[in-house]
Order: C-alpha cells, then structure tokens, then sequence
C-alpha cells in the first residue's frame, strides 16, 4: 500500500500545506489540504476518509472536497471519525450557516458524505486496509490510527501529546513499519506545546525512548511554520536516525 503525502504542515502558508495523506486511491487521512492538491478526477476517486478529530487544520478541506465531488460520484463519500468528532463538524462546519449541510445535499437520499461513526471497539475495514485506532491526549479529543496493510503497520498520530500508551502500544508491534508523529513546537515553547497537546523535539526524544530500538523510520510531521528552523535544527542535534521530516509529495510504501 502506497501512502502519498498532500499537506503536512502544522499550519497553513504558501510553503506549507495542512495535514492530508492519500492512501492508495481511494482513502484519505485527515482533510487539510486534499481540495488544493488533488485534480478533481483524483478527488472523485476517494470513497473513505478518516479523520483523527475536528481541528479546523485536520478538516477544512471537506468542504471544498464535498463541493467539488457532487454529480461526480454515484455514492456518497463516507466520512469516519469518533462520535465527537463527527457532531462537531455538524454542528460547527455543515451547519448550513458556515457551509451547506452535504449530508443532505443534493438530497437525503443521494448526499454527497455520509458519517460514519467508528466501531466502539476502534477496529475498521476498508478493503485490504485494517484501520485501529487509539486515543491521545489532545485537547477537544485525538485518535491516533494504526494502518495495517498485508504483513505491516503504519502508525499515525497528527495531535499527540504526551501519550505513553501510543509509545507503547507501537512498541508491541512485530510488524511496525513506520511510524508518522508531529512535533509541532521547538523545545523554548515546552509550556504552549504542554497546554496545547503537542509534542517538542525533546517530548518526541522521550517517546523515542519508550518505543526501544525498534529500526523503523520516524516522520516528523505538523511543524508550524514559524518554528519550522527550530524544530529542525534541534531534531537534527538528537542524532537519531530514524528520524525524518516529511515532506508534501514524499510517497511512503507500507
């Protein structure tokens, strides 16, 4: 399975793009900057997209991309994230005063997304893809996810935090191999990084340490803008060599 990178940024400019990854042809994850990115033949093509909560930087492009698929599709595209997260992009994106409700249009019989609400026990398929999924402390929720493809996983985690289970749980893993991790903050903003659930080179370094010597590469990802020569700098000072900043068109197998 093929993983492309659209956006991975941690905010948005005309050098960097918010977060979006296209896996395969047809899943999206997180919706950040898919309608700036993909041709619209492309975007038609994605049936499911997984979102890891309802930040405006994880979901914006929803709206752009409900628009642009109508009359170009003869399903609904299927939209998963926890149950929170869902009724707050009701309640506060398709609301029909930010922007048309396209659960509902062009009709309720035929609308252009459909939410889906993820299992209770966190496990999903689509396809070939095993999706599970994990939560991390972020304020307003975060779910982290667990792409299984074939004989492998790919770890995801946009907002993280500090999660010792995320660590954790990847650790475990006999197939684990990569790992997708934002490092949002340089290490003098430890105390916005805190308050805000996002991580800082040296947080990064201390969940490093909880995952062990596991040979895979880390890819950093989420990185404002304004911080963007700090981060990098002190990411390159932890001489760990599996970590890599990623970059919008970076295309990752899995």
């Amino acid at each position: 399975m093929k993983l492309r990178v659209l956006g991975c940024s941690g905010s948005e400019s005309p050098t960097g793009r918010s977060p979006s990854f296209l896996v395969g042809d047809h899943v999206l994850l997180e919706a950040g900057s898919v309608a700036s990115t993909l041709s619209l033949e492309d975007q038609a093509k994605i049936d499911h997209v997984l979102l890891s909560h309802a930040h405006l930087d994880h979901v914006k492009d929803l709206a752009f991309l409900a628009e642009n698929v109508i009359h170009r599709r003869d399903r609904p595209v299927c939209i998963h994230g926890d149950a929170e997260c869902l009724s707050q992009i009701r309640a506060h994106l398709f609301n029909d005063i930010i922007w048309p409700d396209f659960t509902k249009v062009p009709s309720e019989e035929d609308p252009v997304l459909k939410f889906q609400p993820l299992p209770n026990d966190g496990l999903l398929e689509i396809g070939d893809l095993k999706v599970e999924t994990l939560a991390v402390e972020h304020p307003g929720g975060c779910l982290a996810f667990f792409l299984r493809s074939r004989n492998s996983t790919l770890v995801y985690s946009g907002d993280t935090g500090n999660t010792i289970a995320l660590w954790e749980k990847a650790r475990e893993l006999s197939n684990l191999s990569g790992f997708i991790v934002e490092t949002s903050f340089s290490n003098e903003m430890e105390e916005l990084a805190e308050v805000s659930g996002h991580l800082t080179p040296r947080r990064l370094s201390s969940g490093l340490e909880r995952l062990g010597p596991v040979d895979i590469p880390v890819y950093v990802v989420h990185i404002k803008n304004s911080e963007e020569r700090k981060v990098v700098s002190e990411l390159d000072a932890l001489e760990d060599p599996r970590i890599r900043v990623l970059e919008a068109g970076t295309e990752i197998d899995f």
